[in-house]
């Protein structure tokens, strides 16, 4: 059989899952997902250091799910969905520098407050094409003020 697999990376636990379409069942091509493989992301939360991601660890958390997945079957495409505002920074042989820092990390606390003060709340989130944090809290709570 062939599959999807799909890695999810989120702020405490990461993810392998696998996805194929099921020609069996009544509704031809359902699609049938299952998860093979869950994890627990650690941060290094060092004072001189900041807040940062164990890479390496999720990356071999990551294989041990891929290689859970390929014991189902053929793997035809991998997709990953992640934090989508950390990087890590590549020296010119391709190799990671230095773990990445956390998104919780408290080094830019401040810059996007005092930007909107400057610039806008607007502003911001066409610049960052994401909603500032304190947005995205007031969208959960319900309010708009």
């Amino acid at each position: 059989m062939k599959f999807c697999a799909a890695i999810d990376l989120g702020a405490s636990s990461g993810r392998v899952a696998v996805g194929s379409l099921d020609s069996d069942s009544p509704n031809l091509g359902s699609l049938v997902i299952k998860e093979v493989h869950r994890f627990k992301i650690d941060v290094h939360d060092d004072v001189e250091r900041g807040l940062r991601w164990n890479w390496s660890k999720i990356v071999e958390e990551i294989k041990v799910g891929l290689h859970k997945a390929q014991e189902l079957g053929e793997i035809i495409s991998i997709g990953v969905d992640t934090w989508a505002v950390d990087y890590g920074l590549i020296d010119s042989q391709g190799e990671l520098i230095e773990d990445p820092y956390c998104y919780r990390d408290g080094r830019t606390d401040g810059f996007v407050a005092g930007h909107q003060i400057r610039q806008g709340a607007s502003c911001v989130r066409l610049a960052l094409g994401v909603a500032v944090a304190h947005e995205r809290r007031k969208r959960l709570d319900g309010s708009r003020k």
